[in-house]
């Protein structure tokens, strides 16, 4: 994934933080050659195979948020992530329903976030 935090922005309202949409970011995944690991670590972990439930409760813990709390929200966002790309909105891939470079971008999402919900048990 190229990802790095100067693409991440926060919103600030109602007294509340929240992490802006994303923008700029590229899963690497799909092709051949590029590195597999991710731009940002997840705990101590940035090789998306060997992250596991204590990466993210370590990850909980630099943020200062409950592991608990972090635990719900991931295991929420992995399973919704799921469920909408396999009902996907019906503009979402209009006219590229076949695509293979989209199918093949489906196909990691859904099957890193099963990985998730697994390895969070």
């Amino acid at each position: 994934m190229d990802a790095h935090a100067k693409n991440l922005s926060f919103l600030y309202h109602l007294k509340q933080i929240r992490i802006a949409p994303f923008y700029d970011m590229l899963c690497t995944t799909i092709y051949e050659g590029l590195s597999q690991k991710l731009a940002m670590k997840i705990g101590t972990e940035n090789r998306l195979e060997w992250i596991m439930g204590r990466h993210w409760e370590k990850l909980a813990v630099e943020i200062n948020i409950h592991p608990g709390v972090l635990k719900k929200q991931l295991l929420n966002f992995c399973h919704k992530m799921i469920n909408r790309l396999e009902k996907p909105h019906p503009v979402l891939f209009k006219g590229h329903e076949r695509n293979e470079f989209i199918q093949e971008i489906i196909f990691i999402i859904k099957e890193r976030s099963e990985q998730t919900i697994e390895r969070l048990g």
